[in-house]
């Protein structure tokens, strides 16, 4: 009887600031704290997160960012509600570089996929990519991740991509002048 009333009590809410130091101080992110270029800019990134993305964490989900070999990154979402970005050896170098927010874009682009839960829903690739880089543009990474489009231009998937970005970038600033 103890457990079905306990059933019932409201569990605590987590704010942002507890949101972001749970994620932080995961111990899977213990490469991230160990080296201070990178700390910084998953600082930037945690602070960039928008309502969409709290209230995604604040529903018990889990977003860690883990080293792996691949070519820049990708997202992986699981049924438990541990998702994972993987950082693969190139995107560690873009954050080591000297256009590092080019990192951050990729790394809130992944993001962008795991709370969008494409993993769970029969979309396109392409529908899946747009709709990640509009998570990054939310989150204030728009230009970044154009940069890191354009050097990949050559794919027709690449010129959507980008002139989606372009298009909600000029809707944003359509807004603001209205």
């Amino acid at each position: 009887m103890l457990d079905f009333i306990r059933s019932f009590k409201k569990k605590k809410t987590l704010n942002k600031a507890e949101l972001i130091t749970r994620f932080n101080e995961h111990p899977e992110h213990q490469w991230i704290k160990n080296d201070p270029t990178i700390s910084r800019l998953v600082r930037i990134l945690c602070d960039s997160w928008t309502t969409e993305v709290y209230e995604f964490l604040a529903n018990g989900n889990e977003i860690l960012i883990v080293k792996a070999q691949g070519q820049l990154a990708s997202a992986m979402s699981s049924i438990n509600k541990t998702n994972v970005v993987l950082a693969y050896p190139d995107l560690v170098a873009i954050l080591r570089s000297a256009s590092p927010m080019r990192g951050v874009a990729i790394l809130a682009h992944e993001i962008g996929h795991i709370v969008k839960e494409h993993s769970k829903r029969k979309i396109s690739n392409l529908e899946a990519q747009i709709e990640a880089d509009r998570v990054a543009f939310e989150m204030g990474f728009g230009e970044d991740l154009e940069h890191v489009l354009i050097e990949h231009e050559h794919s027709i998937d690449c010129r959507v991509r980008i002139a989606k970005l372009t298009q909600y970038y000029y809707s944003s600033k359509n807004e603001v002048s209205e």
